[in-house]
């Protein structure tokens, strides 16, 4: 399971006074069908409010894929938060998260495995872990959580020989590039991949950091795994620089900005004053219908 988190805030002259959250999940073992949730938040905060009720419900539309119990102890659970963290585990969940500083990051990765640590042990039938692995014991829930930076100035070149003056010439490196040593920190585990195909331009390469890994997955496998995730973007044929969970969470929050600027363009939720009211009533009127078969943001 893969699930992309996204937050966008309201800029100046946006038309919007909220925050809006969308998380991204698939819903099929091949991780090419997804479905999302979305969220009102008040205040711009980075973390997700509600994050564990809204999880729960898409751990519980993954639930009902129709697969035997051997798929089910080989599936890999993925969870990611857009642009931003990752992890991964046996069933295992995975967050993407950009644009933080390093303590910041840390600080949400202690936010988010709280709120998981707590639903995989909360006993709360029929939303709870043990009634969605229908309490097979060979599933014991891992972690491994990887923030993913998209956002800085570092770039990668390759030589290409020399031009008609003598002069070095270099182009981008290849699709798949990984560079883990030299220029990553000595003290935690980070990499660079450069993911896409820099058919124009500079190839920006996305900037990993591993801060916990339960499931003890090799360098080489994070890295392959991480590089795969980025084929399944729907939009495009060739590989794109982040993994395609991350992009379907920052088009749903995207459409459900422009959705929400032109309801509140017509004044529909000035009758709404209460808070907690007015977020649900937000919510309600940006949702997609469960019965729609599509990926709408797509």
């Amino acid at each position: 399971m893969y699930v992309g988190i996204d937050v966008t805030h309201p800029t100046a002259n946006s038309g919007i006074d909220i925050s809006i959250a969308a998380m991204v999940s698939n819903f099929d073992l091949a991780a090419t069908r997804y479905t999302n949730e979305i969220f009102a938040q008040m205040a711009a905060r980075e973390t997700v409010e509600r994050f564990e009720y809204q999880f729960r419900r898409l751990m519980i539309k993954f639930q009902k894929v129709p697969f035997d119990s051997t798929y089910r102890r080989l599936a890999s659970t993925y969870c990611c938060l857009s642009r931003w963290c990752e992890r991964f585990g046996d069933v295992a969940d995975c967050f993407h998260r950009a644009k933080m500083h390093q303590a910041r990051i840390y600080f949400l990765m202690l936010i988010f495995l709280n709120f998981m640590m707590l639903f995989f042990v909360m006993e709360m039938p029929p939303d709870s872990w043990t009634t969605l692995t229908h309490a097979d014991p060979d599933l014991d829930v891992t972690y491994t959580y990887i923030v993913i930076q998209k956002r800085h100035i570092t770039r990668f070149y390759q030589p290409s020989g020399k031009d008609d003056k003598g002069n070095a010439t270099y182009v981008n490196v290849l699709s798949g590039t990984v560079i883990d040593n030299t220029v990553v920190s000595p003290k935690l585990f980070d990499f660079y991949l450069a993911s896409q195909i820099g058919a124009i331009g500079t190839t920006r390469p996305a900037h990993y950091t591993v801060v916990v890994d339960e499931w003890m997955l090799s360098a080489d496998q994070i890295y392959e795994m991480c590089y795969k995730l980025c084929f399944l973007y729907a939009r495009c044929r060739i590989p794109v620089s982040l993994p395609c969970p991350v992009y379907y969470a920052h088009l749903v929050c995207e459409k459900a900005k422009e959705v929400y600027k032109t309801l509140n363009s017509r004044h529909e939720f000035d009758g709404v004053e209460e808070l907690e009211l007015r977020k649900n009533e937000i919510e309600r009127r940006l949702a997609v219908h469960e019965a729609y078969p599509g990926m709408h943001f797509v």
